[in-house]
């Protein structure tokens, strides 16, 4: 009988152990946004680095940057159309500018991504196609065709595909699917929390919804939430909830469908979590209400000491918007010459010949 009462006591505390693990363990997942109050930070460690200016790697719109093998990727999306190469320091290396209806070409790009081994992969929105370029070489090319017109995605491995927004003609079909061109399969992997809502008909706060950082995934489906990351194997891990109680309602969304104006004045509720990156010591992202730069910081394995940081509250980072990724273990956002003319170190050699006619310059910073 005492061996039986010994056995239960302990079976009941392991219980109660887990219970209070698992609940630690979901707490600190959950961000109380509401009550974040903002905080000193510091920013250190500033490195500028021009992207080389030349005729033939003059930048026009930056609609992503990937840091990855030592190297910047740069999407063009609007203006040249194309992904362009620069080495760790700026120096340009080389670009993928393949806009056409020929063999490897592409006529819509909308989107990009890299892998480890330095192969490029393009969307082509009008043909429905990912065009991988291997080891950047634009004449070494594989067409996929995907069979299906989406807005984002993300190499996941050699076969498979992650698909942000996958639609049709009467709208959206998928809100995240997984693409196995081996296969030549497109499976959802999230349904739409808003069914009646026609997202594309909503301004966008953010360059992206679904991008890769410090080797990570992530994800949010815009009004909602949570930020989820995801894994090697195409599984959805919730990663973070951002919780509000001013997130908008539905009927308030469907009032901003084909209304830019009115978004914008909007300034009430949170639209959109935006700028999804981590380094090595912290996550950051920004529950967008109104323009601002206010992040939320989240310490890696101590959510609960998360805040709130403004980063126009930092002289050196005065005139940015948003980061725009992480390179070298730094955040990093984009300047340009009015923006850092005021802020230009004078014995720094890179800079002294860099004018309004170039291309921006990356500010690289760590946060502590």
């Amino acid at each position: 009988m005492n061996k039986l009462f010994f056995t239960i006591s302990i079976l009941c505390i392991w219980l109660t152990s887990c219970n209070q693990l698992n609940n630690k363990q979901i707490e600190s997942n959950i961000i109380d946004f509401d009550n974040l109050s903002d905080s000193e930070f510091e920013i250190k460690d500033i490195e500028y680095i021009p992207l080389e200016t030349k005729e033939y790697c003059l930048l026009g719109d930056i609609n992503k940057i990937i840091y990855k093998n030592d190297k910047f990727y740069i999407l063009d999306r609007d203006q040249n159309k194309g992904v362009y190469i620069f080495d760790k320091d700026g120096k340009f290396i080389s670009s993928i500018n393949k806009q056409g209806e020929g063999a490897g070409e592409y006529i819509e790009i909308i989107d990009m991504d890299v892998d480890n081994e330095n192969n490029i992969y393009v969307a082509d929105n009008a043909q429905s196609n990912i065009i991988k370029y291997a080891q950047a070489d634009p004449d070494n090319y594989e067409v996929i065709h995907v069979g299906e017109h989406f807005l984002e995605f993300c190499y996941l491995d050699k076969q498979s595909f992650i698909l942000r927004d996958v639609f049709g003609p009467e709208g959206q079909k998928m809100k995240l699917a997984c693409f196995n061109h081996a296969k030549n399969s497109v499976t959802s992997i999230l349904d739409s929390k808003y069914k009646n809502i026609n997202e594309m008909d909503i301004m966008r706060c953010s360059k992206h919804y679904l991008y890769r950082s410090n080797g990570k995934i992530y994800y949010n489906e815009r009004f909602t939430p949570t930020i989820y990351s995801i894994s090697p194997k195409g599984e959805l891990i919730d990663q973070y909830t951002v919780f509000s109680k001013y997130y908008i309602s539905e009927d308030g969304l469907k009032e901003l469908e084909k209304n830019p104006g009115k978004f914008i004045q909007e300034t009430d509720h949170v639209k959109d979590i935006i700028s999804l990156y981590e380094n090595e010591e912290y996550f950051v992202c920004m529950p967008f209400i109104t323009p601002s730069a206010t992040y939320v910081l989240i310490p890696k394995n101590k959510a609960l000491q998360t805040k709130k940081i403004d980063l126009m509250n930092e002289m050196a980072l005065q005139g940015t918007s948003q980061i725009e990724g992480v390179a070298k273990n730094k955040f990093f956002v984009l300047m340009n010459y009015s923006e850092l003319q005021a802020k230009l170190q004078k014995d720094n050699s890179k800079l002294k010949s860099w004018n309004e006619e170039s291309n921006p310059v990356l500010v690289l910073f760590s946060i502590k």
